[in-house]
């Protein structure tokens, strides 16, 4: 039943996807489009947040099943994360409702979701050397 486990971390990678896309279209302004961009970005969101619900999920279940795993450090990222990836989705919400849209939430929006594809990876990276470890 071990294979629970990798559930976690093949719905984050489906996440990331759409997170590097959208950060790809999104600074080069290729093949960029509003509409692509906020729908992929919404699944980013929503992919990951859902992802960490199940993280959550996945690791009582490990520690229920008396299976030990060392998540200390891939905890805190993740609450990082779920911050940022907050702070992401409110000031590119923001762009859509605004009339005049102020250059500094379009840096803040474009550095925040760097900084979350970035730590996501890295997150990614620190799970998986958990997993290696069970």
């Amino acid at each position: 039943m071990r294979e629970i486990f990798y559930i976690h971390p093949l719905g984050q990678l489906f996440g990331l996807f759409f997170g590097i896309f959208n950060l790809v279209t999104g600074i080069t302004r290729k093949w960029f489009s509003v509409a692509i961009h906020i729908n992929v970005g919404i699944l980013f969101y929503v992919t990951s947040l859902l992802g960490a619900g199940v993280g959550v999920f996945v690791a009582r279940y490990a520690r229920h099943t008396g299976i030990p795993l060392d998540m200390q450090t891939h905890k805190a990222i993740a609450m990082v994360l779920i911050v940022l990836l907050a702070l992401g989705a409110t000031t590119g919400f923001m762009l859509l409702s605004k009339k005049a849209v102020k250059k500094h939430i379009v840096l803040l929006h474009r550095w925040v979701n760097v900084l979350n594809c970035v730590l996501f990876t890295f997150q990614g990276v620190i799970g998986l050397m958990s997993l290696m470890t069970m």
